[in-house]
């Protein structure tokens, strides 16, 4: 079968799965043959050979009962860096790029002081690593990509619109997860792109409670900034009748303890809240994703627990709330 041809057949069967069949079925293309778009696009003709073709098969069979393209590559672009991901990772979202740029933004804000990054829930480390390497901290030496060449559009227009970002070195990055294998993950994805960060087991700001920029009430070099994608879908019971969409199929697949949770979504939220709140030395900052319909019930959640902090939502590019930041 030639390229086209196989193209075709993919893109009809994936559409009863997917909502971005043709799309999936060029993706997985590229990976069986390992080669560029271009090679693609411009080799229609081409025929596959016998093996090729089996793989791909293979490869179709399993993205139409819902496995993710991310999971059958093991890779997944994230702010424009290339992330290694397998089933033991959540698998990174574009909406979360908005994430790492309001991180971005108050950490390049100097009056801020931010010399500490926490990032909650790490996963495959996307987060922490993509704000690494855009601030182009160095790990042994080796060279980091020039940042610009890295942005998604919403970024670059930011940076065209006038504000300029210098490397920061002054800063430490930290990642926790409950996840002894995601954190494999995210380590492997951390030196892959060449920046330093500690990544540490443990639930929460738990394995953190140790160090001086949070157990000392104050120093100069101790400022700190708290990130946090956690799971914010709510635990329902499961119904065999009810027939999952195609953009709902691939959850089934992805790490549970990463995705759902109780009390309606914000268990993990209102515990790290808690968290933060006992402590001496708080953050400047902390930023978190979360479902839209929450955001009533999370600035409840914030004024309990943190009553005097300064509370902004933002929207993502969608335009629904999705973000807050939470300043103390």
């Amino acid at each position: 079968m030639t390229i086209q041809k196989v193209l075709t057949w993919a893109t009809e069967i994936l559409k009863k799965t997917s909502t971005s069949p043709s799309l999936d079925a060029e993706v997985l293309l590229y990976y069986t043959l390992k080669k560029p778009k271009e090679f693609i696009l411009t080799n229609q003709s081409k025929k596959l050979t016998s093996k090729q073709l089996n793989k791909f098969k293979n490869l179709i069979e399993k993205r139409s009962i819902g496995i993710p393209v991310a999971y059958l590559t093991g890779h997944k672009e994230f702010y424009g860096l290339d992330f290694m991901v397998n089933k033991q990772v959540l698998i990174p979202r574009p909406e979360t790029e908005e994430l790492v740029q309001l991180t971005l933004n108050r950490i390049m804000n100097y009056e801020l002081g931010i010399r500490n990054v926490v990032d909650i829930g790490t996963g495959s480390g996307n987060i922490i690593t993509s704000i690494a390497v855009f601030l182009g901290l160095p790990r042994g030496g080796e060279i980091i990509p020039n940042p610009n060449k890295l942005l998604p559009a919403s970024t670059r227009r930011l940076r065209q619109g006038g504000r300029r970002y210098a490397p920061r070195n002054d800063i430490s990055f930290y990642g926790t997860d409950l996840s002894k294998k995601a954190l494999q993950i995210a380590r492997k994805n951390a030196r892959r792109h060449g920046v330093k960060i500690k990544f540490l087991k443990g639930n929460l700001l738990d394995p953190l409670f140790n160090l001086p920029f949070i157990r000392e009430k104050k120093s100069a070099d101790h400022s700190w900034i708290v990130l946090a994608n956690l799971p914010y879908i709510e635990k329902v019971p499961f119904s065999p009748r009810r027939e999952p969409s195609p953009d709902q199929t691939g959850l089934r697949f992805e790490p549970k303890q990463a995705l759902f949770t109780t009390e309606k979504g914000l268990k993990q939220i209102r515990l790290l809240l808690k968290q933060i709140g006992k402590l001496k030395h708080l953050p400047k900052i902390i930023l978190l994703e979360f479902d839209p319909r929450q955001k009533t019930s999370l600035k409840k959640l914030v004024n309990l627990n943190l009553p005097t902090a300064k509370i902004t939502f933002f929207k993502d590019l969608s335009g629904k709330w999705s973000f807050v930041e939470i300043s103390i």
